[in-house]
Formats: C-alpha cells, structure tokens, sequence
C-alpha cells in the first residue's frame, strides 16, 4: 500500500490539497502531520473537504482519523 508523507508549513497547504484529491483518486494514504501550524481558515477548509470525502464513503474507500502526539515528557 502506498502512503504519502506532508507537514503543514511554509506553503504546503496547496501541494497538500492536491495530494489529498489525489490520494483519493488512487486509493492511497495521505499523511498530514503538524497540523498545529495550519492556519485556522485552512483547518476549516480541509476538515469541510474530508467531511464531504466521508459523505461520499459509498463511492471511495474513505478512512480518518485524528491522531495527538504529545513530546517526550
């Protein structure tokens, strides 16, 4: 199974977008990490974009989940 890898930051929200349409075409894995450093109007967007993914699950296998990674304590 294949799985693409992408950090929030520095202009990658794009380069995510279109990972992401792409991931979904291809039946693949996308991962986001840092989404902490997104911006919240981009978070809005994304999670509008994944919601409506969800809702057409018949279509795609569609999967998410959301997943904190706290430092080492």
């Amino acid at each position: 199974m294949q799985c693409q890898q992408i950090s929030v930051g520095h202009g990658q929200e794009e380069i995510i977008d279109v990972a992401l349409a792409t991931a979904v075409r291809t039946d693949t894995w996308l991962v986001i990490e840092n989404l902490q450093l997104a911006s919240r109007l981009w978070l809005e967007q994304l999670y509008n974009r994944l919601s409506r993914l969800h809702l057409q699950a018949g279509k795609y296998h569609f999967g998410m989940e959301l997943v904190e990674q706290r430092g080492w304590e």
